[in-house]
């Protein structure tokens, strides 16, 4: 079992709930470790980096399975972790493509610098439903920004915690609060993120 016995749940709002204490230390380790040992990526952006995971990876497979039992989500689609600079912006306001996100933080609380970032920031706001990937989660032209400047929303500040997950749905306009962690390598901040269910209409 991957799943803490002990984890605690917590509804913010109609699509989005905390649940701390999700996942037992041993596999906080390896989800943390993995990334901050890691010496090549899949994917390498300006200020953080990205691991893709799926069925193939046994922990990500053994996770899918219980979360989705445990929370009655639909299918599992893919994983992927990111690691940060210990100060950066992080990933902007985009959208994907699921029923459910689970994004997960796996870098211990003595880490973060300032306590005030490092969290999720998430819109009440999905993106038009003709929008193409490029769009809503690539920030194409700069159409987020553009879009978000002109919607009436409420904006949902998930304050970043040691083993926290928030379930949400994908859809909604979502972005990393900044990132701000103490120097050195075990000190990065390392999220892993899951999907659940297909998205089929934005609204």
């Amino acid at each position: 079992m991957l799943l803490n016995p002990n984890l605690k749940v917590n509804k913010v709002s109609k699509t989005i709930t905390v649940v701390d204490n999700i996942f037992k230390d041993y596999v906080l380790n390896i989800l943390r470790l993995r990334m901050q040992l890691a010496d090549k990526f899949d994917h390498y952006y300006k200020e953080y980096k990205s691991i893709s995971y799926g069925y193939e990876d046994s922990l990500t497979n053994d996770l899918a399975k219980e979360i989705s039992k445990k929370f009655k989500l639909d299918k599992f689609k893919t994983a992927w972790s990111f690691i940060y600079d210990n100060n950066s912006k992080g990933v902007d306001f985009h959208a994907d493509p699921s029923n459910t996100n689970v994004n997960v933080w796996v870098t211990p609380n003595e880490s973060i610098e300032d306590s005030s970032k490092n969290g999720l920031l998430i819109c009440d706001v999905k993106p038009p439903k003709k929008w193409t990937r490029e769009q809503y989660n690539g920030n194409l032209n700069n159409c987020v920004d553009k879009f978000l400047k002109k919607q009436n929303y409420n904006m949902y500040k998930i304050e970043y915690r040691y083993n926290r997950a928030i379930f949400f749905n994908g859809a909604l306009f979502h972005k990393t609060d900044d990132v701000r962690t103490k120097d050195g390598i075990y000190n990065k901040r390392v999220s892993y993120t899951m999907l659940f269910g297909k998205q089929l209409e934005w609204n």
